[in-house]
């Protein structure tokens, strides 16, 4: 997916101090999470046709947003 979205992916052990933080946070029910741009957007079994219909969402979404020349 990352030669159709431009993706940075940033791993983080639940675990540690850090992922604790996040999964508290996000409310995270269970592992893998998958956060973009701060949200929780998936959880537990990550679906390649999901996550393409959401990342194609939050691109539109975003496209739509940024001012005209942008």
């Amino acid at each position: 997916m990352s030669a159709e979205f431009a993706l940075q992916i940033d791993e983080v052990d639940v675990n540690s101090d850090t992922g604790r933080a996040i999964a508290r946070e996000q409310r995270l029910a269970f592992t893998p999470g998958l956060i973009a741009d701060g949200l929780l957007i998936a959880h537990g079994r990550l679906s390649t046709r999901a996550l393409r219909r959401k990342f194609t969402t939050m691109v539109k979404t975003t496209q739509s947003t940024q001012p005209e020349g942008s």
